[in-house]
């Protein structure tokens, strides 16, 4: 169930009530913690202290209830200012950089700092006392809710400058470019159990006598567990094609994969791989990196829309995929291969490579960047410039991609000068990539 595990972890991850409730939690300890302190100690030499004074039951209680109140107004309104950030962001940039914001950890501190000095305080509030010859101040556990309100202050203050930050594009480009880096550096390319042999090549009759795992649900693969399907096709001896992999949907009774030979496959076992799968309702991050390269995508074409006319967003973009291009180009050829400790085939399972990038990049982008001349030099500036770092074949890929690009950006383009233009730049990116 590690996939499901998995995919737990991400919803988690990318929710504002985890970690607020973490730390509500932790307030809820501490109250009790401080309150168990001060029952236990004698507070009265504080009374010879001359510059520090002892609180009062009726201070006690104003100082709580001023406290505890102004820091659910200031959470109402970090919670408002959220909101209208991420609305302002998803309708500029495009709606599936929601969950950029859901999982920023320092917009989850921040409520969770608010919400935990709220209830630290409202429940030293309840122990604060005044009978006839009883009276019970928590003189620590007030200092704790002092220390509290300054680091609320403190964090408010970080919340008004990390909101600005994360609007910027600038910064929103970096992180999924980041996120990007993170995640490629995640996947698994090589095979460590594969043998000094060529890889086996699959028989013409796989799919035929196969057995077919159906997606039981409707919805997109959201993690895939290529071990446990290695360790299951392992313990009963059979050999596992993965049809759809991760970002991919799927409905219900599509085959997910197929299990060779058909013979020796029970449900049993089908229901063992099953569980490398979990679906949802939408592509995650965690090993998807096609959807961040979707999301450059689409901040470049929202950038490059004759409503926004912003070319340098279109460019910054191009940068990040160039740089994630330029690292896959650097990594061994990913292998669809994955053997068991004794070197024997028993999974097959396509992984993200150069190519898939760079056409899924390069095709997507050349609709936007061919009809704005900026753009569409920088982007062949950008391409030209990978030259030195990939090779032979990849150069002769980047060259063609550049060659469709000219194409398009003089049909599109009416100006002349623009024109040439464009066809300089792709001339000094055309004899880089052919050295």
């Amino acid at each position: 169930m590690l996939a499901q595990i998995l995919k737990r972890w991400d919803a988690i991850r990318a929710s504002y009530w985890f970690l607020p409730a973490l730390m509500a939690v932790a307030a809820v300890a501490l109250s009790f913690i401080t309150t168990s302190i001060d029952s236990k100690i004698d507070m009265t030499w504080l009374d010879d202290i001359t510059w520090l004074h002892a609180n009062t039951p009726e201070g006690a209680r104003s100082m709580l209830s001023t406290i505890a109140g102004s820091m659910m107004t200031v959470a109402g309104v970090t919670f408002s200012v959220t909101i209208a950030a991420v609305a302002y962001t998803t309708s500029q940039f495009g709606p599936r950089l929601l969950g950029n914001f859901m999982r920023d950890t320092g917009n989850q501190i921040t409520l969770g700092t608010f919400i935990a000095t709220f209830l630290y305080c409202l429940l030293l509030l309840r122990t604060v006392y005044a009978q006839e010859d009883t009276v019970f101040v928590p003189q620590i556990g007030l200092l704790g809710a002092i220390l509290l309100a300054i680091a609320s202050i403190a964090v408010f203050i970080y919340f008004i400058h990390h909101v600005a930050e994360s609007i910027h594009i600038s910064n929103v480009i970096a992180d999924i470019g980041r996120e990007l880096a993170g995640v490629i550096g995640r996947l698994p390319i090589a095979d460590k159990y594969a043998p000094q042999e060529p890889p086996p090549t699959l028989s013409a009759d796989f799919a035929a006598s196969a057995a077919k795992l159906v997606a039981r649900d409707n919805g997109y693969v959201q993690n895939l567990v290529d071990t446990h399907l290695v360790d299951t096709a392992s313990k009963h001896d059979v050999v596992v094609r993965v049809e759809h992999g991760i970002g991919e949907f799927v409905h219900v009774g599509e085959t997910l994969a197929l299990v060779w030979p058909a013979h020796k496959t029970d449900d049993a076992i089908l229901d063992s791989l099953y569980s490398a799968y979990a679906l949802g309702r939408q592509r995650t991050i965690s090993q998807d990196p096609m959807f961040l390269v979707h999301e450059l995508i689409e901040i470049a074409g929202r950038a490059l829309s004759p409503g926004v006319n912003d070319p340098f967003t279109a460019m910054s973009c191009m940068d990040w995929l160039r740089s994630t291009m330029v690292s896959l180009a650097g990594c061994d050829d990913p292998t669809p291969y994955r053997h068991d400790k004794d070197g024997t085939l028993r999974l097959v399972v396509e992984q993200f490579s150069f190519e898939d990038m760079a056409d899924r990049a390069c095709h997507s982008l050349r609709p936007y960047f061919c009809a704005d001349p900026n753009a569409c030099v920088h982007m062949l500036e950008a391409l030209g410039r990978m030259a030195s770092e990939i090779n032979g074949a990849q150069r002769r890929q980047i060259r063609e991609h550049a060659q469709a690009l000219l194409q398009a950006s003089l049909d599109a383009l009416p100006d002349p000068a623009d024109q040439a233009r464009v066809t300089a730049a792709f001339k000094t990116a055309e004899q880089k990539l052919q050295a």
